[in-house]
């Protein structure tokens, strides 16, 4: 694609229209995968400790919440406080490995007891643990305002918790008889200080498997 931006703007340059237009079409991609800069999804995450008690609460007992954002080394934090101590979320992205990186630290002697799942959102979508107990996730990006709704990109993600110590397990439920609702599936973290979290989310928009792509992110 890049060799083709280069070579289609001096066909332009030499006023040779039908180069250039010809030379772009290496460059835009898959054809009818237009319009599909829709948001993937979201990942969820719930202290179970600090369920939430209605809309307007996030949690019991937390207090002292604060987030921040370190422009200088592009890292996100969450800190809150808990009877027992606190908790720090940290996070980052990293452009070379094409991976979300996550740390939740406990301080004080709070164990955490943490539920982590990944949805598509408006999305049609799917996810399933696999044998490894990474979390995937199934989706396809469709738009309907240039297309027949049945034009986009397929999405994959695989998300890796990787604790220190403890116990992790897959939970979730199965749709109720007759409830449209794709299988929701979660990975829970629970009896340790200290959680590292991978996710690598990708597409299938250069004609290669998104799922392939994926795992080698995050392997």
């Amino acid at each position: 694609a890049a060799k083709a931006f280069y070579e289609a703007r001096e066909a332009y340059l030499r006023k040779d229209y039908e180069a250039g237009r010809n030379l772009l079409e290496g460059f835009i991609g898959k054809r009818l995968n237009y319009g599909t800069n829709l948001p993937v999804g979201n990942l969820r995450i719930k202290d179970n400790k600090y369920p939430q008690q209605s809309k307007n609460t996030c949690h019991n007992t937390a207090d002292s919440y604060i987030r921040s954002l370190s422009l200088d080394n592009a890292l996100a934090e969450v800190n809150y406080t808990s009877d027992n101590g606190s908790i720090r979320r940290s996070c980052f992205v990293s452009n070379p490995h094409q991976v979300i990186v996550m740390r939740f630290v406990s301080v004080g002697g709070e164990i955490l007891d943490l539920s982590l799942s990944l949805d598509g959102g408006l999305n049609p979508y799917r996810t399933e643990a696999d044998s490894n107990m990474d979390l995937l996730l199934y989706g396809n990006a469709y738009e309907s305002m240039h297309s027949d709704g049945q034009t986009g990109v397929t999405f994959h993600g695989r998300m890796r918790v990787i604790p220190k110590g403890g116990v992790l397990e897959v939970a979730g439920r199965s749709p109720a008889t007759g409830e449209s609702a794709p299988v929701q599936r979660e990975l829970r973290i629970s009896g340790t200080d200290e959680v590292l979290v991978l996710l690598a989310v990708d597409t299938d928009f250069d004609g290669l498997d998104p799922a392939d792509k994926c795992k080698v992110h995050i392997d």
